[in-house]
């Protein structure tokens, strides 16, 4: 069987692309339609940090107005904006995803998923040869040809 790519995280043959997480998760490429690359950040304010924050500024805002007027008020915008600038910063700092996903037995699924660019893209060129050569016509030889 020949094999494309061997890694720590995963490996592709002609026939199958195994992702090694834990459970392993194994694919059968004839059996992959669709395959797309997926580019992505893991956090960041698309995973309700900014409802989060919001919902503390406006909480905190109305209590301090409720015990304490405005200098607890003051207060509490004050830390939300804290609170803010800390997210949107850990978010630039965020590393990037990437993810492969197909669809197979006409369900979307996940094929693999890498922070490391370089990493990724050598799973990438491995399953486009390996799709690539499981749908090249099979060897004619001995054939009639009409």
């Amino acid at each position: 069987m020949r094999t494309y790519y061997r890694g720590p995280d995963a490996v592709v043959t002609e026939k199958y692309f195994v992702w090694r997480t834990s459970p392993a998760k194994v694919f059968v490429i004839e059996e992959l339609r669709d395959i797309e690359l997926v580019r992505g950040r893991p956090g960041g304010w698309g995973s309700g940090e900014a409802l989060v924050t919001v919902a503390a500024v406006v909480t905190l805002t109305s209590v301090g107005w409720t015990l304490g007027g405005v200098v607890v008020a003051s207060l509490a915008v004050v830390l939300g904006s804290v609170l803010a600038g800390t997210l949107a910063a850990t978010r630039r700092r965020a590393t990037c995803s990437w993810y492969l996903q197909a669809y197979r037995n006409g369900g979307r699924v996940t094929l693999y998923s890498a922070v490391d660019a370089r990493v990724f893209n050598q799973v990438v060129r491995a399953l486009r040869r390996a799709v690539e050569d499981s749908r090249r016509p099979r060897d004619v030889r001995g054939l009639v040809v009409a």
